[in-house]
């Protein structure tokens, strides 16, 4: 299956293949679309190829896509797509046991148009991958 950024089936299947613990062919999935999106390259269709591959993945190097995931919609108006992002790129370094690095991620997920009053726009595990991320005000302190 040849798609270059806009139906994202590989994407959606490398998280099912992951779910199933299927993590080669996830991998594999992935990086087809990460490929095929980098000829197109638009930045939302690299978004969610970079999201899929650093999912896959799902080491250091992973983290490294999630971060890329993230820039590449930072140049898209597809926000909800970064906030969903996000959310992966901040469970990702929690899983990591990198905490503290994990709440800017996270806190700008919360706070991003598309999530502001819509928490079931997230993928959910924002919410549970670990204790909640202490809310700041717009100043930083800790509200």
């Amino acid at each position: 299956m040849r798609d270059v950024g806009h139906l994202h089936a590989r994407a959606g299947a490398a998280r099912a293949l992951i779910q199933l613990g299927e993590r080669q062919r996830a991998r594999d999935v992935a990086r087809a679309e990460l490929d095929d999106v980098r000829v197109f390259g638009t930045p939302r269709a690299l978004g969610i190829a970079l999201r899929a591959a650093g999912l896959a993945q799902g080491d250091a190097h992973g983290l490294e896509l999630l971060a890329g995931s993230v820039a590449a919609l930072r140049e898209s108006p597809a926000l909800l797509e970064r906030a969903h992002s996000l959310v992966e790129l901040g469970a990702a370094l929690r899983r990591s046991g990198e905490r503290a690095s994990a709440r800017e991620p996270l806190a700008e997920a919360l706070v991003s148009p598309p999530a502001s009053g819509r928490d079931r726009s997230l993928p959910g595990h924002e919410r549970s991958s670990g204790p909640p991320v202490p809310a700041r005000d717009a100043s930083g302190v800790l509200a």
